[in-house]
């Protein structure tokens, strides 16, 4: 896959100009630093890469949420007393799906063992959002949760995820919170990735940068 073109400005380099540290916690081999994907983070950590094997990233085996949170608590840690921007990135709920004795079981079967992974990462996104919250960083944090696509499982004859353009491939969570966000508040319309650096930058007042 192509990288981000070097001439390109991302959220984390805008941010990190105003004076943000930045961090980013990645966990697969196409995050490599050769794609660019580095721009902007002061900390840009691919190493539990190692946690998942495959060359065809639909097609994966291994675990690797509760690293990610715990690397992410360990930079929330040390900038605590500063703003930062922290972009982590869990791969768990993904083909091939597996079960995991932490988090109860919906089934045997691949929707089943999906919702599991599913419920598994939801485990250990919630342990950073408590360690916000303990640390009276909560009330003033902005939350992006989102993915970049949905699963198939036989909708339209296909599974997993592809280059088609059905809408259980493309309809994934956008859930936001923060100052001023009122808790259960549905946006209408159509909504993009593409929109959130945008959003962001409007939230903390620079919204010429968007």
């Amino acid at each position: 896959w192509p990288g981000i073109l070097p001439r390109a400005t991302t959220l984390a380099e805008v941010l990190r100009d105003r004076g943000f540290a930045t961090g980013a916690f990645t966990n697969y081999w196409y995050f490599d630093r050769t794609r660019h994907m580095d721009q902007g983070f002061d900390v840009y950590d691919n190493e539990n890469a190692r946690l998942h094997q495959g060359a065809d990233p639909a097609h994966t085996r291994g675990s690797s949420s509760r690293q990610q949170t715990d690397k992410a608590l360990g930079f929330v840690a040390a900038h605590a007393s500063q703003r930062f921007f922290l972009w982590v990135h869990y791969y768990d709920p993904h083909h091939e799906y597996e079960a995991h004795p932490e988090v109860p079981s919906f089934g045997d079967g691949e929707v089943d063992r999906y919702d599991q992974e599913i419920r598994y990462t939801d485990l250990h996104v919630g342990r950073l959002l408590d360690d916000l919250k303990a640390r009276g960083l909560w009330d003033k944090t902005i939350i992006v949760v989102t993915g970049d696509h949905g699963e198939g499982f036989g909708e339209h004859g296909r599974f997993q995820h592809d280059s088609v353009v059905y809408e259980e491939g493309l309809h994934i969570p956008m859930i936001v919170a923060g100052p001023g966000v009122k808790p259960g508040t549905r946006i209408g319309g159509l909504r993009s990735i593409v929109d959130i650096a945008p959003t962001v930058l409007e939230w903390l007042g620079t919204p010429d940068e968007a």
